[in-house]
C-alpha cells in the first residue's frame, strides 16, 4: 500500500512538472514570436509551374482569422479558398498552432525543442503534427504533419530576423506536400510588424492544417 501511495504521488510530481516545462516553453515561443499586427508583401512559388504569385497581407495578434491576403495586381481581395487551391493555410503565416493547440513535450536534442500535437480530422486526412523550435530564441523552424505513420506534408521556417528588437520572422518558408511532391516556396519581399505586446489568442477549436 505504502509502495502504491509513493508511486501515485511520484506521477503526479511527474506530471506537474512535465506541464510547468511545458507552460514555459509555450511562454517562451509565444513571445518570440508575438507581434500585434503585421503586414507583408510576399513571393510564391511552385515546384511544378514558372508561374510567381506576388500578394500582400495582413495579420492581426496571429490569429489567422485576421489574414486579409489582397493581389498586388490591382489591390483586390483574395478569398482565403482561393488561397487554399494554391496548397496553403493561413497557419503557415499566423503561426497559428502555437495559438490554438496545448502541444505535449515529445523530445529535446542538441538544435531543437520537438512536440507532439494529436489531431482529430473529420476525414481522417490528419493524425498528428510535430513542432521543432529554436532551442535558443524559441521560434518555429519545422512543422511536420503525419496521418498515422504516414508523412503528409513538412513545413520549414527558414532565415529568420529578429524585428523591433523583439519578434522573430522568417524570411522564406518551404512547404512540401509529400504525397503530390508539390513544394511552395514563399518568399517575403517586404515586412513590418508592430511589436507591441498582444494577449495571445489561446482557445480557438481549429487545428492546424495540412498543407
Amino acid at each position: 500500500m505504502l509502495m502504491k501511495t509513493i508511486l501515485f504521488l511520484f506521477n503526479i510530481m511527474f506530471l506537474e512538472a512535465k506541464a510547468q516545462t511545458n507552460d514555459e516553453l509555450r511562454s517562451k515561443v509565444l513571445n518570440a514570436l508575438r507581434a500585434k499586427t503585421e503586414v507583408a508583401e510576399i513571393k510564391i512559388t511552385h515546384s511544378d509551374s514558372d508561374k510567381v504569385h506576388v500578394f500582400k497581407y495582413s495579420v492581426s495578434d496571429l490569429n489567422p482569422e485576421t489574414l486579409r491576403i489582397q493581389d498586388m495586381a490591382g489591390d483586390k481581395p483574395v478569398e482565403t479558398i482561393e488561397f487554399q487551391k494554391m496548397g496553403l493555410s493561413a497557419d503557415i503565416f499566423a503561426y497559428s498552432f502555437f495559438n490554438t493547440e496545448f502541444p505535449t513535450p515529445f523530445g529535446i536534442d542538441k538544435k531543437y525543442h520537438i512536440t507532439y500535437t494529436a489531431v482529430k480530422n473529420q476525414n481522417n486526412s490528419l493524425s498528428h503534427f510535430l513542432v521543432y523550435y529554436d532551442k535558443k530564441n524559441f521560434y518555429p523552424v519545422k512543422v511536420t504533419y503525419y496521418n498515422g505513420s504516414k508523412k503528409i506534408s513538412t513545413v520549414e521556417y527558414l532565415d529568420y530576423k529578429k524585428m523591433k528588437d523583439k519578434v522573430w520572422r522568417a524570411k522564406v518558408i518551404t512547404s512540401e506536400n509529400h504525397l503530390s511532391k508539390r513544394r511552395t516556396r514563399i518568399e517575403y519581399t517586404k515586412m513590418d510588424v508592430n511589436s507591441e505586446p498582444s494577449k495571445p489568442a489561446i482557445g480557438s477549436e481549429s487545428p492546424a492544417a495540412p498543407l
